[in-house]
């Protein structure tokens, strides 16, 4: 038995919309903007019906965000006891309701605009890899884990400058996250035989990369796995399709996050000096029962898009790092090698010191959503930003189609993590900054898959990229 990703989204849109309507939303911010929250959902259910038929994985992008961080915190919302920057900032009611109002249309708009536009990854293109591509892949998945792992364990200290600007632009052009979707898209390319020879290496890859983030002080381990693998499967095989016996590992795979959750967050506390190596296990351990709860309120904060939108569109102390002249500021500061011209920081890490103050420690960023932020640079223009985005994502895409495969599939990646940032919304700043180098190591992996004699004596062999 199988069933959708879109299914299952349109039975939690559903779900949402019966609990709210039985609710008593009484202690809810969300008190006396009923019609607001019943349309929202409509207008999610519309979107979803059309991807039923369509099937883009640009929209089921759209939709997946939509669904999990921002209606599904609705039911959280409901909680008079929730952590929510909405009420911890004393957001005005008056810009709640008309915050839904302007989310409505800026989650329309997107929707909109995907469906005229409709970019598509041609999966048919897709071949199965070269020995020597697959072998070569590996070699260079291997150095680029290598290093940093030894980085992040032997080299980085919280709050340091530990490397010269040249090797920290080649950090940022070789993450982790290189070597896990070299390795991912191997996975879905390779062949079968090669495949499981090298199935080990390729979890041993997926273990670093959980215990790099850990490490690092971040709670996400296992989620940079798993949306590596979506995107991925998205690319090469289209929209997402569970198994039943897929859907069975994410209950063991649950408990394990919530375990390595609590792991993650007590090595943030090592790494910024405030307990020792040793006092890792026990501050887990001292969570105790408590766990659970801590748990459940921190993930309920994580996923609460809708508290951050509301947010960062009503209060005016944002308002003057959002903006096109502070972007370019800190783009240029971010590119420029070892120095700074503006001295200027992401919007969002300006975002976050806004409101604690710049002696805050830690490297902290504030999530705007990508419709608060287009909200305030265009307003009701910002279907025109949305159409002419998607627009180039589809040109990139017919431009790369006649790639060969292996090249293809990286390229098809690379434009999709790009929309998948773009959708989650960390300012445009971080999204141009970011995606620079990004296309550098995109670059760099495809010079390196390519068999340059083999290429030079074929175009390919039926069935096979010829790399």
């Amino acid at each position: 038995m199988k069933i959708s990703l879109n299914s299952l989204l349109l039975i939690l849109t559903i779900f949402v919309g019966v609990y709210f309507a039985l609710a008593d939303k009484t202690a809810s911010y969300l008190n006396d903007f009923e019609f607001q929250i019943y349309l929202l959902i409509l207008v999610t259910l519309g979107s979803l019906l059309i991807n039923a038929v369509l099937k883009n994985i640009f929209l089921e992008v759209i939709n997946l965000l939509f669904v999990i961080f921002y209606l599904f915190r609705i039911l959280f919302i409901l909680d008079g006891g929730v952590i929510s920057d909405v009420i911890s900032n004393n957001v005005e009611k008056n810009d709640i309701g008309w915050g839904l109002y302007i989310l409505i249309y800026q989650y329309t708009a997107l929707v909109v605009c995907t469906v005229l536009v409709n970019p598509r990854v041609q999966h048919n293109k897709f071949k199965v890899v070269s020995t020597a591509s697959f072998v070569r892949l590996l070699k260079l998945s291997f150095i680029i884990l290598i290093v940093n792992l030894y980085n992040t364990f032997f080299v980085y200290q919280f709050g340091e400058v530990t490397l010269g600007s040249f090797f920290a632009i080649l950090g940022s052009i070789f993450p982790i996250n290189m070597a896990l979707m070299i390795v991912a898209i191997l996975y879905l390319l390779g062949d079968d035989l090669i495949v499981k020879k090298h199935l080990g290496y390729m979890m041993f890859v997926g273990l670093c990369v959980i215990a790099s983030v850990l490490y690092s002080g971040s709670k996400s381990g296992t989620l940079s796995v798993i949306l590596m693998l979506y995107l991925t499967s998205l690319i090469v095989r289209g929209p997402f399709i569970f198994k039943m016996k897929t859907i069975l590992y994410f209950i063991p795979l649950g408990c394990l996050s919530i375990g390595l959750f609590f792991l993650g967050n007590a090595f943030k506390f090592y790494r910024r000096g405030m307990i020792e190596l040793d006092g890792v296990i026990d501050r887990v351990g001292d969570l105790g029962f408590d766990g659970v709860s801590a748990f459940a309120h921190i993930f309920s904060y994580r996923i609460g898009y809708l508290d951050f939108f509301i947010e960062k569109l009503s209060l005016e102390l944002y308002r003057p790092f959002v903006s096109l002249e502070y972007y370019f500021m800190s783009v240029v500061d971010k590119l420029t090698p070892g120095f700074d011209i503006f001295h200027k920081v992401y919007m969002s890490r300006a975002l976050f010191w806004a409101r604690e103050g710049m002696t805050y420690e830690g490297t902290n960023s504030e999530q705007i959503t990508l419709y608060a932020e287009s909200d305030i640079l265009f307003g009701f223009f910002s279907i025109i930003i949305y159409f002419l985005f998607l627009s180039m994502i589809r040109l990139a895409l017919q431009y790369s189609k006649n790639m060969l495969s292996i090249k293809y599939a990286f390229y098809s990646f690379f434009l999709v993590q790009v929309f998948y940032d773009w959708v989650v919304g960390f300012g445009l700043d971080m999204l141009i900054g970011q995606s620079v180098y990004f296309f550098l190591g995109i670059v760099a992996v495809n010079w390196f898959a390519v068999d340059r004699r083999r290429y030079g004596e074929s175009r390919g062999i039926a069935g096979v990229d010829n790399v």
